[in-house]
Parts: C-alpha cells; sequence; structure tokens
C-alpha cells in the first residue's frame, strides 16, 4: 500500500488531475462505444462501394502514432483547421479544453470498440435477422433486439474491447491531443512537495 502514500497525500492539483483523467476516459469510452457498435452494425450488414476503404479508415488510429493522430486531428478541428471556422461560428473551441482531450480520446480508442464489435456482429446469424424483418421488425428493432443481443455474450465484444478502450483512454488519450487541457509539468512541479 505504499505506492497509494502519494496519492492520499496529493494536493488539489493532483487530485484535479486525475479526475479529468478519469473523466474524459470515462466519457470517451461511452462515446467511442455508441460510435463503434453503430460503425460496425453498418458495415458488417450493409454492402456498398468502398467498405474495405471505410474499414481501413476506421483502424487506422491503431497503426498511427499519437502525436500523428494529434496533428492530424488539429488539421481537422483546430482554429484554422477544415472544420475549426465552422466550428468556432458554434462558440466550439476543441484546443486547450477537456472536450478537445474527449475527441482525441474517442479517436484513439474508436477502432477498439469497433473491431470487436464488427466481430461479433458478423458471427450473428443472418437468418434469425431476416425473421425478425419478415415478421414485420423495423431495421432498428432487428437491431436492438436481434443483432445486439445476440452479439452481446461475445467475450471480446464485451469485456475486452470496452476494458481495452477505458485502458487506452487513460493511458494514451492525452498524448494525442496537443492542444490538452492537462496542466503542464511545471505546473504539477510548482503545486509544491510531493
Amino acid at each position: 500500500m505504499d505506492f497509494l502514500s502519494p496519492l492520499l497525500t496529493a494536493d488539489t492539483l493532483k487530485i484535479s488531475v486525475i479526475l479529468l483523467t478519469l473523466k474524459v476516459a470515462g466519457i470517451a469510452t461511452v462515446v467511442s462505444s455508441v460510435l463503434g457498435i453503430l460503425t460496425a452494425w453498418c458495415i458488417a450488414r450493409r454492402p456498398f462501394p468502398g467498405r474495405t476503404w471505410v474499414d481501413a479508415l476506421c483502424a487506422l488510429p491503431l497503426v498511427l502514432p499519437p502525436t500523428v493522430i494529434g496533428y492530424y486531428l488539429i488539421l481537422l478541428v483546430g482554429r484554422r483547421g477544415l472544420l475549426g471556422p465552422w466550428l468556432a461560428e458554434f462558440g466550439i473551441n476543441l484546443m486547450f479544453s477537456w472536450e478537445g482531450a474527449v475527441v482525441a480520446a474517442t479517436v484513439v480508442v474508436f477502432p477498439l470498440i469497433y473491431k470487436s464489435a464488427r466481430a461479433a456482429l458478423e458471427a450473428v446469424d443472418h437468418n434469425l435477422e431476416n425473421a425478425a424483418r419478415t415478421l414485420g421488425a423495423s431495421e432498428w428493432k432487428v437491431f436492438l433486439r436481434v443483432s445486439l443481443p445476440l452479439a452481446r455474450p461475445a467475450p471480446w465484444a464485451r469485456r475486452n474491447g470496452r476494458c481495452s478502450c477505458a485502458s487506452r483512454c487513460l493511458s494514451r488519450g492525452a498524448a494525442s491531443w496537443p492542444g490538452s487541457c492537462w496542466p503542464s509539468r511545471a505546473a504539477w512541479a510548482s503545486s509544491g512537495p510531493r
């Protein structure tokens, strides 16, 4: 229990950093879970031109270093980025904010949920989904009442995807967002004795 003593005697800056990290990781895990499952369902069930390119694009954050992902996020949502001026019209600024850290962590962990959910959804028997359709169920009802419950027991879709997602959020989410809201090393060092 000696390794916990620095946390138990931590000052408010250290506690706020820990709480901020848990908040960012929790929100990013939920957002990436929802987006990953919906994207996996669309790609696993609907053939369309360019499907392999979309699949490769969804898996790209797994192979790119976090700093490269952060650079491309700045090019996309930075103040002068592709979507930055449009976001500024709505008063949204992702640079140096915890919301930007959530976006970065979501992008970094999205492929973990996507890949495990896609594997689980592809294992679901299509005949059961077709039976629900013939009984008059809409596509959303088929997804919510047939596909998702049948894919849920898959161990790789339940535990490994979410646990990997949360742990990666905790460890690498902040590294992906150069303009993160975490205190700098100088602020951490000047916060008092450790």
